[in-house]
Formats: structure tokens, C-alpha cells, sequence
């Protein structure tokens, strides 16, 4: 009889002392895949993700391997409810951001070509902290390496909001 109270209580220990489970990434965000004729530059989908309460990762996928160096510049735009208009531009190897955000909140992020996929990483803290939310979430491309969301480009846009750290 005694051994059941002390199951009990080891197993309620376990569970006080085992770490939060990581929230899953979630898609906010698809546009039909062939919708403009250059794969590269086809947005299909993009994905947010907050790591270990760290990190705010944006995965953008297209149809094919982003183009780098430019014949295409790409855009992730989103607001958030700390008065936060964030725009991260991306041309091929360099970054260039324009938005609300003040320097040491969001800017600039890492940026990284994975297959399909263009990866912004940027810091969760500031007007990017844990809790805030994320809403008039968009991606575009343009070709020739104009400003992205420019006439000619693939682009799209999402009424879903994503919380950083959910």
C-alpha cells in the first residue's frame, strides 16, 4: 500500500520538473503553387516558428530554389501590436529592412537560402518579445531586383496572425 502514494508523487515530480515542449511551426500563410511562371519567385508558402522563446524563424518556400545572386529581390512584411511595420528585404546577398522597428529589435536578421526556402532568423526580444502579435502577414517577389511587392512579381498575403512564442 505504500508504494502507490510514492508512484503517485514521483510521477507528479516528473511531470513539474520535465521541460515545456516547444511550440510546433505553423504554416500562416499559402498561395497555390504555378501561379507565376518562374519557380524561384512562385511563393507557396511561409511558415513562423519561435525557438526556445529566442528566436523568430520565418520560412518562406517557393516552388524552386530562391534566385541568388538577383534576378529577384523578396519581401516578408507583417505588423505587430508593439507598433512594430516590419520590412525585410532580401537581394540575393544582401539585406535591407525599412519599418517601425527600431534597430536592435528585428534588424537586420539572418537571412539563409535552404533548397526552396528563404529563412529569416531574427531575435525574439523588443518589438518582437514573446507575447506579442504578428498580424497583415505578406511575402512578394520582383524580378530585376526591384524593391519586392513591385508590378511583375508573385505575392502574397494572409488575414492569420501568429503569436511569438506560441
Amino acid at each position: 500500500m505504500r508504494r502507490a502514494p510514492l508512484t503517485v508523487a514521483a510521477i507528479a515530480m516528473s511531470l513539474v520538473l520535465a521541460p515545456a515542449a516547444e511550440a510546433k511551426p505553423r504554416k500562416v500563410l499559402t498561395d497555390p503553387k504555378g501561379d507565376y511562371p518562374a519557380a524561384g519567385a512562385d511563393v507557396v508558402s511561409a511558415t513562423f516558428d519561435t525557438v526556445k522563446k529566442t528566436k523568430l524563424v520565418v520560412t518562406i518556400e517557393f516552388a524552386g530554389a530562391p534566385s541568388t545572386p538577383v534576378p529577384f529581390a523578396y519581401q516578408l512584411r507583417f505588423t505587430s501590436d508593439e507598433n512594430c511595420n516590419w520590412r525585410g528585404n532580401y537581394f540575393g546577398e544582401t539585406f535591407g529592412s525599412s519599418g517601425g522597428c527600431s534597430t536592435d529589435d528585428a534588424n537586420p536578421p539572418t537571412v539563409t537560402v535552404k533548397g526552396n526556402t528563404l529563412v529569416y532568423t531574427m531575435a525574439a526580444k523588443g518589438a518582437l518579445k514573446p507575447g506579442t502579435e504578428l498580424s497583415l502577414i505578406a511575402v512578394s517577389s520582383s524580378p530585376g531586383g526591384a524593391l519586392a511587392g513591385a508590378p511583375g512579381g508573385d505575392a502574397a498575403a494572409t488575414d492569420m496572425t501568429y503569436v511569438v512564442g506560441s
